[in-house]
């Protein structure tokens, strides 16, 4: 698998910032960045924005997001 300089780069912002995002053209591997930087599933959810069972879950996103405190939330193709 390829690694991305970017790779160190978002794990480094992520200290700093509680929100970081990842911009770029369609189908450059970003979804395949997020997926490399956090391998670990126990500790993260995933939503991807294109299935409407995810967005359906953010209907009430302060209801939603405070039962994660300790979780990080990736929302894909936002």
């Amino acid at each position: 698998m390829f690694k991305r300089v970017a790779r160190y780069t978002v794990k480094e912002d992520m200290k700093d910032f509680p929100v970081v995002t990842i911009l770029g053209a369609r189908q450059v591997g970003k979804t395949t960045l997020v997926k490399q930087i956090f391998d670990d599933r126990e500790n993260e959810l995933f939503l991807d924005f294109e299935k409407d069972s995810d967005r359906n879950r953010l209907s009430d996103p302060e209801l939603f997001l405070t039962s994660l405190t300790h979780k990080t939330v990736i929302i894909d193709k936002a």
